[in-house]
């Protein structure tokens, strides 16, 4: 056996593996044998070790690339504080702007409920009888009372049908007397009598207006007011015939006032003709042209001149009375619409 190995190692064979001729042919070194496993070993542990780190690297990538919660971001300009400040003013800002813009609808509603709520004249169920009235009374002014107001016009100067009205104002001064007591406005009550004593004797019977040089201003007053202010309401609107516009109220006040007029006894139907409503010649030369311009330019004068009596009554009753006026309503206490306000 140790001949054939020799052999073996003097004359290898061609075709013999090349590491089994080294082994034939070298000294057996027991350390050397394994050599090739541990190498592949070696070349594993390396891949696995590199396979390892990539894998850290592209978990390090994936948490870097991750967005981080708002809570551990770190602010861009300024301090985490500073960014809740300005967010606050933000947000602050932004409600400032909301509660300042108006909402139109809420301005509607309320327009709307005002409208429902504020009286704008006297009640009138009775339109269609007012109407046909009026038309009557519209009548009668283009066939005899407009003709008979501008003869006195033509026929009379200015100054005379001043003195006129003068002269009858303070003939009827116990109407407003009367009055005035019974509103227990004293003022005026001394002021109207005060007035008439001086006008009879030194404005000769009212033709002067001497006590206006004195300071005493002539006033009305008159018995539908003195019911205004004790609360009596108004009543429905109607037109009177011949008479005009009109009230319950005021009605009833036409009737006391003519009995407290002094030509009521001493010229039966001097009231009627010269102060009597729209009849009165006196009383329509005085508003002759206020009246032809209402019905000149209204489209509908019914409307027109229930809507200006109603204003025009206002300012008559609560003229030296506003400090009597209900403060609730704002307007007539016997405005059917102004009470069921107050009241509520």
């Amino acid at each position: 056996m140790t001949s054939t190995a020799a052999h073996s190692c003097r004359t290898p064979e061609r075709d013999a593996p090349t590491h089994l001729a080294a082994e034939t042919c070298v000294s057996p070194r027991r350390t050397s044998g394994p050599a090739p496993a541990a190498r592949v070993l070696g070349i594993a542990a390396a891949l696995a070790v590199a396979l390892g780190a990539a894998t850290v690297r592209a978990e390090e990538t994936d948490d870097v690339s991750a967005p981080l919660p708002v809570e551990d971001q770190a602010p861009v300009d300024g301090t985490s504080d500073e960014v809740d400040v300005a967010a606050a003013s933000v947000t602050s800002s932004t409600l400032a702007m909301s509660a300042d813009e108006p909402d139109w609808d809420d301005d509607w509603d309320d327009w709307d409920e005002e409208l429902d709520t504020v009286p704008q004249g006297y009640s009138d169920p009775f339109e269609p009888v007012n109407r046909v009235t009026l038309s009557f009374n519209n009548a009668i002014d283009r066939l005899l009372l407009d003709p008979v107001t501008r003869l006195y016009r033509f026929s009379l100067p200015d100054f005379t049908r001043q003195a006129i009205v003068r002269i009858l104002n303070n003939v009827n001064s116990p109407q407003v007397l009367v009055n005035d007591a019974l509103q227990l406005e004293w003022r005026d009550a001394g002021v109207i009598t005060t007035r008439l004593i001086v006008n009879s004797t030194a404005g000769l019977g009212g033709i002067f207006d001497a006590g206006q040089g004195m300071g005493l201003e002539h006033h009305e007053s008159d018995f539908g007011q003195t019911l205004t202010l004790a609360g009596v309401p108004a009543g429905t609107y109607f037109v009177l015939p011949m008479f005009g516009p009109a009230n319950m109220r005021d009605t009833i006040g036409i009737g006391v006032d003519a009995l407290l007029h002094p030509t009521f006894y001493l010229l039966p139907g001097t009231d009627l003709l010269l102060f009597g409503g729209s009849a009165g010649v006196v009383t329509r030369a005085r508003h002759f042209e206020e009246i032809q311009a209402l019905k000149e330019s209204s489209v509908d004068v019914y409307s027109a001149l229930r809507s200006g009596y109603y204003q025009n009554r206002q300012a008559e009753i609560w003229a030296r009375r506003e400090s009597r006026r209900p403060r609730e309503a704002g307007a007539d206490p016997g405005d059917d619409e102004a009470w069921i306000e107050e009241e509520l």
